[in-house]
């Protein structure tokens, strides 16, 4: 309900979720809006788009997609989108947190994570006018963030004011969730919400090809 009311309140034209699983939205949207929904990987567009391919965690001996890719068609031009929701290290800091440090999980999640990147990279590097976003569970100054991720604009580094924390816990909050864009595209505003109960909040950014 909650989603159905931030869409109706904002009208994206490109919505993307992660952890969206049994939803149909569907019957939540207006029909000027187009769903595809993949292992919990949702976009929900006014846009025309095609589906190209998907990142499966299967390359690492894992399971369920990380990132779902798309190339969306609008009146001004097309552009290449991927919906990511990349490994988390939650399972690493909550062991710190209560005093089991597992070397082994901490060096098999960074590599993992690490590889995500370089394979989510290697995609972004074959197209033009890019958009990567979703819940990338880094921080902007993390290394692997850095090393694969740096080279791109930042909607809320570049707009927001503050901390501008997309994952709130008990303990702690941080941005974790990003709308990186390639430099095609200018920026208009970018903000997160505060309109969703859950532990994200929303990134909505406006964006604009560049004229040339």
């Amino acid at each position: 309900n909650e989603l159905q009311l931030l869409i109706e309140a904002e009208s994206p034209d490109v919505l993307l979720l992660q952890e969206a699983r049994n939803i149909d939205f569907t019957k939540r949207v207006s029909s000027e809006y187009t769903t595809n929904c993949k292992g919990g990987l949702c976009i929900v567009s006014k846009f025309d788009f095609d589906v190209t391919g998907e990142l499966n965690r299967k390359l690492i001996n894992g399971w369920g997609d990380f990132a779902m890719l798309y190339k969306v068609n609008t009146p001004e031009g097309s552009f290449s989108l991927a919906n990511v929701h990349m490994e988390t290290p939650r399972s690493v800091i909550m062991g710190f947190i209560h005093g089991v440090w597992d070397q082994g999980l901490a060096n098999k999640t960074d590599n993992n994570r690490e590889l995500e990147a370089s394979l989510i990279t290697s995609w972004r590097k074959a197209q033009s006018n890019v958009i990567i976003a979703g819940d990338f569970n880094m921080l902007e100054d993390e290394n692997t963030f850095r090393k694969y991720f740096s080279s791109m604009n930042n909607a809320i580094g570049q707009a927001g004011v503050g901390f501008n924390d997309t994952k709130k816990t008990s303990w702690h909050g941080a941005r974790i969730d990003h709308v990186l864009f390639s430099d095609g595209f200018v920026l208009e505003k970018a903000n997160v919400l505060s309109s969703i109960l859950g532990d994200h909040q929303p990134v909505l950014s406006v964006l604009r090809f560049k004229k040339l």
